[in-house]
């Protein structure tokens, strides 16, 4: 596994894959085409939730997605905000 992903990066990795994201008051949810694919807990660990029916298995945009929010889900609250460095 790679390894941990900071909030900010994992968004912008969904919309390098080309899916859209809209922020719910605890979860992110991914949508491809209009159609809910995704979603993930913001703010607790190892959540995650798919919609079977629209996530596609033969597709590899999806097989990457899945990949990329099992690693967000297991990425430790702390190590989920990015650090702020002094210059």
């Amino acid at each position: 596994m790679a390894g941990y992903i900071t909030t900010e990066d994992f968004i912008r990795e969904v919309e390098e894959l080309g899916f859209r994201h809209r922020r719910g008051a605890f979860n992110l949810y991914i949508e491809d085409n209009g159609r809910p694919i995704a979603g993930v807990n913001l703010y607790q660990p190892l959540q995650l939730d798919t919609c079977y029916g629209n996530l596609n298995h033969k597709n590899p945009a999806h097989l990457s997605l899945y990949e990329l929010i099992n690693r967000y889900a297991r990425t430790p609250l702390d190590k989920r905000k990015a650090e702020r460095r002094c210059r």
